[in-house]
């Protein structure tokens, strides 16, 4: 089983090596966007097993994967998008969106509306991850900013 996860999250780094390398980061970034992306698919895939949770598991890793985009921007000097959109791209719901879009044009409205509320509970888990990440960091910034200011 293990030895499975390794294998993908390998699979997630060079998805998001790919995307990093469409969208032109250079340098050692394409490395980092790609550890982002399997450090993500890591938590995921033990969120998942652990708690028997999908949902929880996106959310989650998104979290984490937010939180590691932040810090790579800080410590590289650099925009956290370069880092945050490659390493969340393996956890977009695509397969979902064209099953639910599948079942909407063959008529089949059960499907439908399975795969269509599974889709938008999953987007939605992904971008509550990021906005708890990049909340969390904002405040920790401010919080810093206003104790140094106080002494």
């Amino acid at each position: 089983m293990f030895l499975k996860w390794l294998l993908e999250c390998f699979y997630c780094f060079i998805i998001s090596v790919g995307f990093c390398v469409i969208f032109n980061v250079k340098g050692k970034d394409v490395f980092y966007g790609g550890f982002g992306s399997a450090l993500g698919c890591f938590l995921y895939l033990i969120c998942q097993s652990r708690f028997g949770s999908i949902v929880g598991g996106y959310f989650i890793a998104t979290v984490a994967t937010t939180l590691y985009s932040e810090y790579m921007a800080v410590n590289r000097k650099k925009p956290s998008t370069i880092f945050l959109i490659p390493s969340i791209i393996p956890f977009v719901p695509g397969g979902i969106v064209f099953r639910a879009m599948s079942a909407w044009l063959n008529g089949d409205q059960n499907e439908l509306l399975v795969q269509g509320r599974y889709s938008i509970t999953v987007a939605g888990a992904i971008a509550l991850g990021i906005i708890i990440g990049i909340s969390f960091v904002r405040l920790q910034k401010s919080s810093i900013k206003l104790l140094r200011s106080k002494f």
